[in-house]
């Protein structure tokens, strides 16, 4: 039978598992998105600007710090100066184009056409709205992300291995009855509204403790 190590000293093997995960799908959607046309109908727009957005706020997922911890600015500085770049770029484009609308990338105006009458005088005929925004990205994006993703995936896997060689020898130094009492079966998973937020292991544990 399978049990959960849900202690405090297990997070951050637990985090990094779907830092982990997080990066491989990334990558995926910057391959699928490769291996599709980017432009040429209104359906190939849609479906390689939602593969990029996938891609890129998936990746950004693995920089944040709520309740999984996630990749540190000390591990970011191992990468070449030129992807530590990259990712300035793409996180600016998930903070101000995907996830609000701040930049550039999209433009919103009224437009007043005028009418101009045999006397000289000027009127307004119309009145209308349009936008411009970034269709979707290109291949080069997408080549981008995927080496800044893989390359950060070495990174990870090392911490990665790391943790799971530190958190098998805290087991095994455990008696049987230690062991037994630091293990749970895992419980069932019942409906949890999304913005309730996850507990972690150190929040579990302290009940079990007394």
């Amino acid at each position: 039978m399978n049990y959960r190590f849900e202690r405090a000293d297990a997070q951050r093997l637990a985090d990094l598992a779907g830092v982990l995960h997080d990066l491989e799908l990334s990558i995926q959607a910057c391959d699928e998105f490769l291996s599709n046309p980017v432009v040429g109908s209104v359906r190939a727009i849609l479906i390689s600007r939602s593969l990029a957005t996938f891609a890129i706020v998936t990746y950004c997922r693995t920089m944040a710090s709520g309740v999984r911890s996630g990749i540190s600015t000390e591990q970011l500085a191992l990468l070449p100066s030129h992807l530590q770049q990259r990712h300035d770029y793409l996180k600016g484009i998930r903070d101000k184009f995907i996830a609000h609308s701040v930049n550039h990338f999209e433009e919103n105006f009224v437009e007043v056409e005028l009418e101009k009458s045999d006397s000289g005088l000027v009127k307004v005929s119309s009145l209308s709205t349009d936008h411009t925004r970034h269709a979707t990205f290109s291949n080069a994006d997408m080549i981008g992300l995927r080496e800044l993703a893989e390359a950060l995936l070495e990174v990870m896997n090392t911490e990665y291995d790391a943790e799971f060689d530190r958190v098998w020898d805290t087991l095994e130094s455990l008696a049987p009855a230690e062991l037994l009492a630091v293990l749970t079966a895992p419980s069932g998973r019942g409906y949890k509204p999304p913005h309730t937020p996850r507990k972690r292991f150190d929040q579990h544990s302290s009940k079990r403790d007394r």
